[in-house]
């Protein structure tokens, strides 16, 4: 009869195992460290595929230009494009989903609207971190996220529909 337990408590202990395993391996991450694929309710994003081996890992932020729209994956704080700190959006397997927000009021867009002109731009670091000093006129840099001259990839004549747009890297030019 001991032979019996000790073969069921080995099986049970084996199934919880197992069920530990499958459920622990599951990829759930989110936020900055992984790539977010854009689901069907999703609102205010860019998605941009095709990006060139060379960028993996790397940052984006993305702007409109018009400086209505701003896209990055979270908003530590921000006054306006001179006045921010953003946590980036990264490429990974050669494409990123950007957040996309109002600049007015820091609310996801979710707007059908054509767009002239779009800028991503790639970065080292993730986090964008940038304060304009008025009396200064010069930009307050904080070494640690020291991210200036990034390269700018800019997309013409993109239409945005429920917010959401896509492109191919392919699609824009450099600046």
């Amino acid at each position: 009869m001991s032979k019996k337990n000790n073969l069921s408590r080995v099986l049970f202990l084996l199934l919880v195992f197992c069920l530990l395993f499958i459920g622990c391996t599951k990829n759930n991450k989110d936020g900055n460290n992984s790539t977010k694929q854009i689901k069907e309710n999703d609102v205010g994003v860019f998605n941009l595929t095709g990006i060139p081996m060379n960028y993996e890992g790397l940052y984006v932020f993305f702007n409109d230009n018009d400086y209505n729209l701003f896209g990055a994956d979270t908003i530590n704080s921000f006054k306006d494009m001179n006045n921010l700190d953003l946590l980036l959006s990264k490429i990974s397997n050669g494409s990123v989903n950007i957040p996309l927000w109002n600049q007015e009021n820091k609310n996801r867009y979710s707007g059908n609207h054509s767009f002239r002109e779009i800028t991503v731009e790639v970065y080292e670091k993730s986090q964008l971190y940038r304060y304009y000093d008025e009396n200064d006129t010069n930009y307050i840099y904080d070494e640690r996220f020291d991210n200036r001259n990034p390269e700018r990839r800019i997309f013409d004549n993109v239409m945005f529909e429920n917010g959401n747009a896509s492109r191919n890297w392919t699609d824009g030019y450099n600046y």
